[in-house]
């Protein structure tokens, strides 16, 4: 028997890079191409990110304090980023274009996943 291979589509791969450390990881994509995640920083630490046009911006740079750790799972279209970060427990987030909403506390990303799809940052994207 033959073997058939399927060519649905081309795909493009592209290293993102780090924020000095050794490791990235991608989480979530939109529509945009725009991309995040998490990435080690120069000392290990997992910060938080958006990737787009070529760049990595440091999701966590836009608190007043930085977290122990964060993590991006998801970006809408609009460019509204949830996840996760750290202080001294788990809080949920919203970011868009350097304003944090903090919108759950626990270790559990899930909360966020489902607000950012929800009603609830309708709001927050008109920037309200």
């Amino acid at each position: 028997m033959a073997a058939t291979v399927s060519t649905a589509g081309q795909y493009h791969i592209t290293d993102l890079g780090t924020l000095g450390g050794s490791d990235s990881y991608a989480y979530g994509i939109n529509n945009q191409g725009q991309v995040v995640g998490d990435a080690e920083d120069a000392t290990g630490v997992e910060i938080a990110y958006i990737w787009q046009d070529g760049v990595m911006i440091d999701i966590d740079s836009w608190l007043s304090v930085p977290s122990n750790t964060s993590q991006a799972v998801e970006v809408n279209d609009n460019r509204v980023v949830v996840g996760s970060l750290s202080f001294f427990s788990d809080v949920g987030f919203a970011a868009a274009d350097g304003t944090f909403l903090l919108i759950a506390s626990g270790s559990d990303n899930h909360y966020a996943r489902h607000q950012q799809r929800g009603p609830g940052l309708d709001t927050f994207r008109r920037g309200s």
